[in-house]
């Protein structure tokens, strides 16, 4: 079975885990050997979890990951303190539509008038699910404005845009907590003046909105080539899994030595 094909099985199965809320975190010792890591990509990233891979248990990467994840420093700020069984919802006016997100989610499949008929990662739904959650989680909400009904009547008022985020989720104590996070602000038409946007412009929330959008999308399309076999000839493909860049400049070192 080719790997490409071997993946797409492993996230078929690999969904059915996200029912049962349970996070997957590896941590694995390899040298030059495959372990598995494509194979639970899809569950990890899907459910927040993580994966520490290196060359040896002893090797620092393995261990200061393997303490900060059980790190516990008396309050409810540690690392350790996480939350489970979390859900985002989220409404709009209908001026808005809601893409997707891209982050550790899966899609609860809530179909509404604010679902956009484009989808960047997790999409055609307003509502979805999170296996785990602490104070590190990120998710990035992608809207369209560009197919709002907005009149364009010139003199007209633009109107008062809202977006409300409604969190659930279930924290260490095993009670149930809902946050809800509402913001509103009149629109601007940017074909007038765009000196208002410039103002309230966010250039780091941009930067990592880009680098999340840019990494799906090289994603996607790198699943055109399934196989090595569609490389062209004579092309040197070196296949790796995600690391440090302190252990892939070990792994340069020693191809050059034994090259």
């Amino acid at each position: 079975m080719h790997e490409f094909e071997f993946v797409i099985f492993s996230e078929c199965c690999n969904e059915k885990q996200l029912g049962f809320n349970s996070v997957p975190c590896r941590f694995m010792n390899a040298l030059n050997i495959k372990v598995g890591v494509a194979e639970i990509k899809f569950a990890v990233e899907k459910t927040g979890g993580l994966v520490v891979l290196s060359e040896s248990f002893g090797h620092s990467v393995f261990k200061d990951s393997f303490k900060r994840v059980f790190e516990n420093g008396g309050t409810v700020s540690c690392s350790f303190y996480v939350c489970f069984t979390g859900t985002l919802e989220i409404n709009c006016s209908k001026e808005i539509k809601i893409q997707g997100v891209i982050g550790p989610c899966t899609s609860l499949e809530k179909k509404g008038p604010s679902v956009a008929d484009s989808i960047i990662g997790e999409g055609n739904t307003t509502a979805w699910k999170m296996c785990v959650l602490d104070k590190s989680t990120c998710l990035t909400v992608m809207f369209d404005l560009s197919s709002s009904d907005r009149a364009n009547t010139p003199g007209a008022v633009n109107p008062q845009l809202y977006l409300q985020f409604l969190t659930s989720y279930q924290d260490p104590t095993g009670q149930s907590v809902l946050r809800v996070t509402t913001v509103t602000r009149r629109g601007v038409d940017s074909t007038v003046s765009s000196e208002e946007l410039v103002q309230g412009f966010d250039q780091e929330t941009a930067e990592v909105v880009m680098a999340r959008f840019a990494s799906l999308k090289m994603e996607s399309e790198q699943r055109i080539i399934n196989n090595a076999h569609e490389m062209s000839a004579g092309s040197d493909v070196i296949f790796t899994d995600v690391v440090s860049l302190q252990v892939f400049f070990e792994h340069l070192q020693r191809l050059a030595v034994q090259s």
